[in-house]
């Protein structure tokens, strides 16, 4: 059982070890063999992930076929998955698919949010998180962008 793993992901930094013990077990760790999309671009999302071990990797493909999806990122452990619809509950933004075999903790979103609507000071953390996470990923994109326009 990858609890360790769990510890240092970026969502429950500065949690408690009792506040992150309760979010881990309201959840369920599963493995996920490689090749497999465990979040797809346009469908509802119910859960959000903590990735434990391997890789995955993060996939634009708008109204096109996985075959033609782009590239954004690939991420590994500690890193969050499934946050956008957590905050905004809309579909999938991007599809994530392994590249390796993984272990993946997920929380389903309603009860991640019932127990922060308990726990005001953990949701402090936990939105603080998920906003470092959010600007570090903006920034990114941005550079991206930059990079793409000074390169035409």
């Amino acid at each position: 059982m990858p609890r360790t793993q769990f510890g240092w992901s970026r969502l429950i930094k500065g949690l408690s070890e009792t506040v992150a013990n309760e979010i881990f077990g309201a959840g369920e760790v599963s493995a996920v063999e490689a090749d497999t999309c465990i979040l797809v671009e346009g469908q509802p999302v119910e859960k959000l992930y903590i990735l434990l071990s391997g890789t995955v990797e993060v996939l634009l493909s708008g109204a096109r076929d996985i075959a033609s999806a782009i590239k954004l990122a690939d991420i590994g452990p500690g890193e969050i998955f499934g946050e956008f619809a957590f905050v905004d509950r809309r579909p999938a933004s991007a599809t994530i698919r392994t590249v390796s075999d993984v272990s993946i903790f997920g929380i389903e979103l309603d009860v991640l949010q019932g127990f922060l609507d308990e726990n005001p000071a953990a949701a402090i953390v936990v939105y603080r998180n998920l906003n470092e996470v959010f600007v570090e990923r903006l920034r990114a994109s941005n550079a991206e962008l930059d990079a793409l326009a000074f390169s035409l």
